[in-house]
């Protein structure tokens, strides 16, 4: 399991790594919740997949989305008096396509779910969902989704993210753009946060060594080696 570090310890690494003390706490903090919050906003993980219970009310088309909802996957349609309870997937549209549905008030079971996002003008995100058909009765039901995580986390304990590495990197690369640590490391890279990402995502497909080298080994899926041409002459 990844050693899981303290968010002190990780501002204290990266402000090692520029030379720099604990002068740039409050800047470090504030750079570090707005890292994570990238990283859950602009990309989707395994490790934030939740499932949460949403209520269809009968002859409403709108429904409530959960205040933690960040990108959404599906829904799941539990009906009405059935033992043990039968779950009807239901796919979700874009804000586009639930518009492009020519009788969006027709009544019936529930096949698809929409939400959509705005912004108000205060800055605030506002989340809205909609259901097609108009439900016909109450359904209960699941949405299955990605979670925003909590970026303001205590000094003691680690952030949310799983891979710690990166969130140093990261933030130790936003200090670099500010000016810090150019005379004892590397220059700011604008390219770091999709480098890393990058390597995340080769680290959660890696199969480990074994399963690797057997795609490569011919000895256990009994493939030909492929030959030079001038060796089959």
């Amino acid at each position: 399991m990844a050693v899981r570090i303290a968010k002190t310890v990780i501002i204290s690494i990266a402000q090692q790594n520029v030379g720099r003390g604990s002068e740039l706490n409050t800047v470090c903090d504030d750079k570090l919740n707005l890292i994570v919050d990238q990283l859950y906003n602009d990309f989707s993980w395994p490790s934030n997949q939740i499932s949460a219970p949403i209520t269809l009310t009968a002859n409403l088309s709108t429904w409530t989305v959960p205040t933690d909802y960040a990108k959404g996957l599906f829904g799941k349609l539990i009906l009405p008096n059935s033992s043990p309870p039968i779950e009807i997937t239901l796919p979700l549209l874009s804000f586009v396509d639930y518009g492009l549905i020519s009788v969006q008030n027709q009544p019936g079971q529930p096949q698809v779910l929409s939400i959509n996002r705005r912004v108000d003008t205060d800055g605030e995100i506002q989340l809205s969902g909609t259901v097609w058909p108009v439900p016909d009765q109450t359904y209960s039901g699941k949405l299955y989704y990605h979670a925003i995580q909590t970026y303001d986390v205590a000094d003691a304990k680690a952030p949310a993210f799983l891979d710690i590495k990166t969130l140093t990197e990261l933030l130790t690369n936003e200090l670099r753009q500010m000016g810090y640590g150019f005379d004892i490391g590397l220059p700011y890279d604008p390219h770091m946060l999709e480098k890393v990402l990058g390597r995340m995502r080769r680290n959660m497909a890696d199969e480990g060594i074994y399963p690797q080298r057997a795609k490569l080994d011919g000895r256990i899926f009994r493939h030909r080696p492929r030959t030079a041409s001038w060796l089959s002459e």
